[in-house]
C-alpha cells in the first residue's frame, strides 16, 4: 500500500469518532422532538458518570490496543512465512491497524452514544479526545513499522 493510501486510511480512523459525535447531534437536532430534551435532562445524572467510566475504558482500550497491534501484527506476519512480498506484509499490518483501533473506538462511540441520551458534554469531548489520540498513536505505529509502501 502507498502511503498515501495508508495516511488515508488512518485519518479516515482517526476522524470516526469526532465525525460521529457531530453526525448524532445532527440527528438529534433533526429528528428528535423538543420533549426529549427532558428526557435527556431526566437520564443525565445516571449517563454523565457512566459517560466517564467510558473515558477510563476508552484510555486503557486505547493502551490495549496499541499493545495488541504490535503483538498480533508480529505473529501474522510470522505466519506469512520468510517469502512473504510487501505488499502482504503491509495488507497484514493494515488490516490489524483497522481491528485493534476497534478497541479504543468502541467505548469512545458508547460514550458519544451517552451524550446523545442526556450525559454531559465533557466527558463525552474527554473520551472522544482519548479514543481519537489512541488511535492516532495506532496509526504512528503502523506508519513506522513499514506500512508505507517500504
Amino acid at each position: 500500500m502507498k502511503r498515501g493510501s495508508t495516511i488515508v486510511l488512518v485519518a479516515a480512523t482517526v476522524l470516526a469518532a469526532p465525525i460521529a459525535l457531530a453526525f448524532e447531534s445532527v440527528l438529534r437536532w433533526l429528528l428528535f422532538p423538543p420533549d426529549f430534551e427532558t428526557v435527556r435532562a431526566f437520564l443525565e445524572p445516571f449517563l454523565t458518570p457512566l459517560a466517564w467510566l467510558l473515558v477510563g475504558i476508552s484510555a486503557l482500550a486505547g493502551i490495549a490496543g496499541t499493545f495488541a497491534q504490535r503483538a498480533m501484527a508480529a505473529r501474522r506476519i510470522a505466519r506469512l512465512g520468510p517469502s512473504a512480498a510487501p505488499v502482504q506484509i503491509d495488507a497484514v499490518r493494515n488490516q490489524v491497524f483497522l481491528i485493534t483501533a476497534s478497541i479504543p473506538q468502541l467505548p469512545t462511540i458508547a460514550s458519544t452514544f451517552a451524550f446523545m441520551f442526556g450525559a454531559s458534554l465533557v466527558p463525552t469531548l474527554v473520551g472522544v479526545a482519548i479514543g481519537t489520540l489512541s488511535v492516532l498513536a495506532q496509526g504512528v505505529v503502523l506508519v513506522k513499522s513499514g506500512g508505507d509502501g517500504s
